[in-house]
């Protein structure tokens, strides 16, 4: 369906007690201290049962969890969240924006905004009703409703699995910490183009979608988003639709 660095401190100056202790000998345990198990303490680890490629092993493992746990993962948005939207197309000397809702769990998406056809405007409701397979198109200007067969299945807010990660950005001004938001940006390849999508760090709400396709562009923006759905009657269809159709 539709869709950073840290700083670095300054690390602190050692004491005069610290400094005396880094220049003095090192505390190293001679053979004389460790009497037979002095092998150990001199990387002899085959003499100690055990093996060097079992250790390196182990070291790599622990070297590519530690880079891996720093790349951000795959991920899917909150169920129910709402908020505002901005849609840019190549053919639009405005972009729409509006309001939207949306419900992964009956499977509902709702937008009403604002477009701009001949650089006139008009209020447009469209209605996904996944569940039943519907999309209406309603017009409040002149009461005009549409209703279409959705064929295409519906698919959750969030990053898939085969995304391939691009990079992380801030949000905002590094010298206001309380201001920054932290972005990941991933690739989609699909088969009439790319998708570059943005969804946040903390709790995977949808930021931006650069769709680029070989014929058209698409460019969403998703601001001000909201957890659940304070007026769940925007899923109904208007009364007029069910009146014309």
């Amino acid at each position: 369906m539709m869709w950073v660095p840290d700083q670095e401190g300054q690390s602190p100056q050692p004491s005069v007690s610290a400094t005396r202790h880094r220049h003095s000998a090192p505390a190293i345990a001679t053979p004389s201290v460790l009497n037979g198990s002095s092998r150990c303490f001199q990387i002899d680890l085959a003499a100690c049962g055990f093996s060097m490629k079992l250790f390196l092993a182990l070291v790599a493992c622990w070297l590519l969890a530690l880079v891996c746990s720093d790349i951000p993962q795959p991920c899917t948005s909150p169920d129910l969240f709402e908020g505002y939207i901005s849609e840019m197309h190549p053919n639009q000397l405005r972009p729409a924006y509006g309001m939207f809702s949306y419900d992964a769990i009956h499977q509902r998406f709702y937008t009403s905004m604002l477009v701009y056809k001949d650089n006139k405007p008009e209020h447009q409701v469209d209605l996904f009703l996944y569940n039943e397979s519907v999309r209406y198109k309603f017009f409040l200007g002149n009461q005009t409703c549409m209703k279409f067969p959705l064929l295409t299945p519906f698919k959750p807010f969030g990053v898939p699995k085969d995304a391939n990660f691009l990079t992380q950005i801030y949000v905002g001004s590094p010298s206001v910490p309380e201001a920054l938001l932290l972005m990941n940006i991933w690739n989609v390849t699909q088969d009439r183009g790319n998708v570059k999508i943005g969804f946040s760090d903390y709790g995977c709400y949808p930021l931006y979608w650069h769709i680029e396709f070989t014929d058209s562009w698409t460019l969403k923006s998703f601001v001000n988003l909201t957890l659940g759905i304070q007026d769940p009657t925007v899923f109904n269809p208007p009364l007029e639709c069910e009146k014309k159709l």
